[in-house]
């Protein structure tokens, strides 16, 4: 129409032609982006690779994360956010994996190490018992000894044998001398102690540095929604003013795309907002070893009353 009545070139309609080819192509690239991914997901739940499903929009007041709310009052201002992070630092703590194994393992070399101390001034002592029975005679030259002369002149009397004998023992025993391997052992378990209490501690600095990492990614995530739809509305308006102005023969074809595509830039980001702050939370969760989203009402309850106590004991 622009160029019927003289206010476009030709060019114009050769430079649409061309976005359209361009912007069809994305659209396939997408659609192939996005049966890949459909196939990898269908891989990891162990589904045929090319069945469909339908996936769903979700915002904070979805059920499963609406619980979310309930946390911006610990972190809606520089103070309060700073002892919410000290508060989750705890519970990772508490909870992390990787220091239950140091914890349970630090135990174990510990008594170990005890062990090695009591080898300087403890015996050790063993402890053995046999019991022996005949339960039955039979055959040649089995039978009864008693009264035989020739043997009874001897000095023999088997009829006075015991067919169950016994015999218990015990015995300590305490080296004097090993040329310094009771004190090598002990400096050995000693070391290997102190390498995974300091091991520990590595790994205890790592969890906290995850947790604090992962809520501020979260917090500012969270504050970026917002910002994103600001920010998606006014790229809106601006590229309705473009068109307008474009329309009107105000405006080049140059300045529209670039409106446009500030404008699908910006819906995309606001999309995705909300994703990326689910993913932020998910990494929290994970972190602390705490995931609200699947704990029971009453266990969250029990979590947010230690967290209204942690916050009240730590005030300034």
């Amino acid at each position: 129409m622009r160029e019927r009545i003289g206010a476009g070139r030709p060019a114009e309609v050769l430079r649409w032609e061309s976005q359209i080819a361009i912007d069809r192509q994305a659209v396939i690239d997408a659609s192939a982006e996005r049966n890949v991914a459909e196939m990898e997901f269908n891989r990891l739940l162990n589904r045929p690779l090319e069945e469909r499903f339908a996936t769903e929009e979700t915002d904070l007041t979805d059920p499963e994360i609406a619980f979310v709310a309930q946390l911006y009052p610990y972190a809606n201002n520089q103070w309060a956010f700073k002892v919410f992070r000290s508060f989750m630092s705890a519970e990772a703590l508490a909870n992390a994996p990787e220091l239950r194994a140091f914890n349970e393992a630090i135990d174990a070399q510990n008594r170990f190490l005890s062990s090695t101390r009591r080898a300087f001034w403890l015996p050790t002592f063993a402890f053995q018992a046999d019991v022996t029975s005949v339960l039955s005679r039979g055959g040649a030259g089995s039978a009864d000894f008693e009264g035989n002369p020739a043997l009874d002149s001897l000095g023999f009397a088997f009829s006075d044998v015991d067919d169950l004998s016994w015999s218990l023992g015990l015995v300590g025993s305490l080296p004097v001398f090993e040329g310094g391997k009771r004190i090598a052992d002990t400096n050995q378990a000693s070391r290997e102690l102190e390498r995974l209490q300091f091991e520990r501690g590595a790994v205890a600095e790592r969890v906290e540095q995850r947790v604090r990492t992962a809520l501020h990614r979260a917090g500012a995530s969270y504050v970026n929604i917002d910002l994103s739809r600001a920010a998606a509305d006014a790229a809106r308006r601006n590229f309705e003013l473009v068109r307008d102005a474009y329309a009107e023969g105000a405006a080049t074809i140059l300045d529209v795309l670039d409106a446009q595509n500030a404008f699908l830039v910006a819906e995309l980001a606001a999309a995705n907002a909300v994703y990326d702050f689910i993913i932020d939370f998910m990494n929290v969760q994970r972190g602390t070893g705490v995931f609200l989203s699947t704990m029971t009402p009453e266990d969250r309850e029990d979590l947010f009353r230690r967290l209204d106590r942690f916050m009240s004991e730590n005030q300034l």
